[in-house]
């Protein structure tokens, strides 16, 4: 049998019926219980704001820099692939500036200017330098090759320029190879790294000198030949 609950604002003894007296409808637990409940439920209320103000403050933590600026997952993947094309570009742009760096720098070939010597001056760029075979002469240099005439008599020399060539031979080329190239273009091997050749009735003379692992690191070209040994070299080349 349930215990009998008075109502305590009606009297009514046989209020238990429920929550609420059946008389006058007023709760049966008291306000203080009310009151209870009540204060759990707004605290249940505040923990929950609590809460959801925490993910809204992780949330806006990650969206967001320091200064403000919104920055979105798509942002980041386009800002880094902005970095990949200001690379790209510039590793074009060096290649570009490489491919014109050798597009000026054109090999130029002495066999072709035996008679146009003189023109090497301004196809090569040449600056003015001290004689080195003739007094009186002109003489001029480019990066280690040296052109020097005076009246129909020039001398040629390379110490280190690899644009400029004979018959295609680079400094640094095996001495064995170019000699194969000299040879096989008509030239005499005199010994001892000198070559001669009459090419239109003009003769012509050539040394190599290379380093110690064979290569070429020095050569020498002119079209007045002297010496003794040299002229008896030349008229068993015109008897041949």
């Amino acid at each position: 049998m349930k215990k009998e609950r008075k109502c305590k604002y009606c009297g009514n003894r046989k209020a238990n019926t429920g929550r609420f007296c059946s008389r006058c409808g007023k709760p049966l637990y008291g306000q203080n219980k009310i009151n209870r409940n009540g204060g759990i439920a707004v605290a249940l209320v505040l923990l929950l704001a609590i809460v959801v103000m925490i993910v809204v403050s992780i949330r806006a933590k990650n969206e967001y820099t320091p200064a403000g600026d919104h920055i979105f997952e798509g942002d980041d993947i386009n800002a880094k692939a902005d970095e990949t094309t200001d690379v790209t570009n510039e590793e074009k742009k060096f290649v570009d500036e490489s491919q014109e760096a050798e597009e000026d720098e054109v090999e130029v070939d002495v066999m072709n200017y035996l008679t146009d010597y003189e023109s090497l001056e301004s196809v090569l760029q040449m600056q003015p330098t001290t004689y080195w075979q003739f007094p009186d002469s002109e003489s001029y240099v480019a990066e280690g090759f040296y052109l020097e005439w005076m009246d129909n008599a020039f001398s040629m020399k390379n110490e280190g320029n690899s644009m400029v060539t004979l018959y295609g031979i680079h400094m640094g080329d095996e001495t064995r190879e170019a000699e194969t190239v000299l040879l096989n273009h008509g030239w005499k091997d005199c010994g001892y790294g000198t070559y001669i050749t009459i090419i239109d009735e003009n003769e012509y003379y050539i040394e190599l000198q290379s380093d110690e692992s064979g290569k070429i690191n020095f050569w020498y070209l002119n079209n007045w030949p002297e010496g003794e040994d040299l002229a008896d070299a030349f008229d068993s080349l015109k008897e041949s």
